[in-house]
């Protein structure tokens, strides 16, 4: 399994990445009941705002609040955005082979999945709750993310609107 990182409060993780942390322990757990041998990758580097990693964060969280044995948890600690963690978490992912869950906060699991396949991960994206008051500007942000990865789709359909809308001006009698 693996949990991808959000900013941290201070040196802890924030309520967003919490659950994000929570969520991926239960679901952890649950694995483990088929798999014995399951781990969690945590992933995440160290925003020019933070003052560690957000990996080291989300393990410490994992084993100090959540009882995860530090034995189960490998640490992805380069990574700035969604797609350097599942490129640079891809080695610690192929050493534990089996189903991939990833977790991620609901309004983000749409792209992290989008992102998945196109690093040639086959997994499951699994969303943790996200504060009802936060998720207008996460899904907005979001938006906006998914644009500029489709960046090449959203120019041809923008000139396709441009041309349609002179041709509809042009067309007038």
């Amino acid at each position: 399994m693996l949990i991808l990182g959000a900013g941290l409060r201070g040196r802890q993780v924030g309520p967003l990445l919490r659950r994000r942390v929570e969520r991926g322990a239960e679901v952890w757990r649950a694995a483990r009941e088929h798999r014995p041998d399951a781990r969690i990758v945590v992933a995440g580097g160290q925003g020019p705002d933070e003052v560690r990693t957000e990996a080291s964060a989300m393990a410490e969280h994992l084993v100090d609040h959540l009882g995860v044995p530090v034995g189960a948890i490998d640490l992805e600690d380069a990574s700035t955005s969604t797609r350097e963690n599942l490129e640079l978490a891809k080695p610690l992912l192929a050493a534990a082979p089996g189903p991939l869950a990833v977790v991620t906060s609901g309004y983000h699991a749409y792209r992290t999945a989008w992102l998945l396949e196109r690093a040639g991960l086959d997994g499951t994206v699994i969303g943790a709750w996200t504060r009802p008051s936060y998720r207008p500007g996460a899904v907005v942000r979001e938006a906006l993310a998914t644009a500029a990865d489709h960046r090449g789709a959203c120019i041809a359909a923008a000139v396709a609107v441009e041309a349609l809308a002179i041709w509809a001006l042009l067309a007038q009698p």
